[in-house]
């Protein structure tokens, strides 16, 4: 075994316990699948993958080797082109994705009918995925079930390509679903996020791709504005098609990897003090 890599803060904390039971002990990395950094991600890995400055920046302090991504790591769709003005034919087609918790049900349901509201309302076509949290679908089919604006779908494994094809993707900040639109060439407006998920916030506003607001009314004025002005919409698709054009993310991942790993091992010990504790 030379590789173990970790994608979650507890698998993180696992690494340094499980390189030591094992007779060789293989290059270990971390790599943070959140855009912010919190204390269960420092661990004692000989690499630290990042996608942000903060996480960059906090690590490095430490004294931890560190390799910056542009993007996390995520699915991506083949093929992604830049979005025009021109193909849009007077419908914009917008993804909502819930995320896995399905918990912000009301501000959705808000945004959505502040959207349907405006004078341009009747310009969206809106696919809304509950992926697999049953009670959430079903209570958006019952809501929307008069709505030819709104369709409303359960799992679905083809998320790239669906995000690909819209102009729009308006989202729970989840760090892998704002990466995954951002991989397809698509904008994103969030209209919900958790404390530690607002560097996501951060992350949209730095590529240009984006925006957000925790304020349902705000969000779909955001929506609205993205629609009536085209010089915005050609602005977001170009910075969105940028990010989805920069080496492939798991590529980029695989390849520092690779690169530190092929480090002589006293190079590697020597930058990694394998300190720990942070506030």
């Amino acid at each position: 075994l030379d590789v173990v890599v970790a994608v979650h803060h507890a698998s993180a904390q696992c690494l340094d316990p499980l390189a030591d039971r094992l007779g060789r002990r293989p290059f270990t990395v971390a790599c943070l699948t959140d855009y912010s950094i919190h204390a269960n991600w420092i661990a004692d890995a000989d690499l630290y993958l990042v996608a942000s400055d903060t996480a960059y920046e906090r690590l490095t302090r430490l004294g931890k080797r560190v390799e910056k991504l542009q993007i996390l790591p995520c699915q991506a769709p083949d093929k992604v082109r830049l979005k025009t003005i021109d193909e849009e034919y007077g419908t914009i087609k917008i993804v909502m994705m819930m995320g896995l918790e399905g918990t912000s049900r009301r501000k959705a349901q808000r945004l959505i009918g502040k959207l349907l509201e405006l004078p341009v309302g009747k310009r969206v076509q809106i696919d809304v995925i509950c992926g697999r949290n049953q009670r959430l679908q079903e209570r958006f089919e019952n809501d929307y079930q008069e709505c030819p604006e709104v369709t409303i779908h359960g799992y679905v494994d083809d998320v790239p390509e669906r995000l690909k094809r819209a102009n729009l993707a308006l989202m729970r900040l989840g760090c892998v679903s704002m990466t995954e639109a951002l991989a397809a060439g698509t904008p994103v407006i969030g209209f919900d996020w958790h404390a530690h998920e607002a560097e996501c916030l951060e992350k949209l506003h730095e590529i240009g791709a984006g925006t957000g607001s925790l304020n349902p009314a705000e969000a779909a004025s955001l929506v609205e504005g993205f629609l009536r002005n085209a010089s915005l919409r050609r602005r977001w698709y170009t910075q969105a098609f940028k990010a989805s054009q920069s080496e492939s993310s798991s590529a980029a991942a695989a390849r520092l990897i690779l690169e530190n790993l092929r480090r002589p091992a006293s190079d590697r010990s020597s930058t990694s003090d394998r300190s720990s504790g942070v506030s």
